[in-house]
């Protein structure tokens, strides 16, 4: 888990950048998430086959 504040990841207009990329994560999201919200925590996992997979928390 990575908290958006630590330099880990970023959260920027509804893409979550990691360490060291330039392009942000190509996300497809299965929901929008309501205008405004701002994830708390992202969870980033890359699977064998190279997917990346993406889960949020907000409050």
């Amino acid at each position: 888990m990575v908290h958006p504040s630590e330099k880990r990841c970023k959260w920027k207009d509804g893409q979550v950048y990691l360490a060291k990329f330039l392009e942000p994560l190509s996300i497809r999201w299965s929901r929008q998430l309501p205008l405004g919200c701002v994830p708390t925590t992202i969870t980033v996992k890359l699977d064998p086959s190279s997917r990346w997979s993406v889960s949020g928390e907000s409050q």
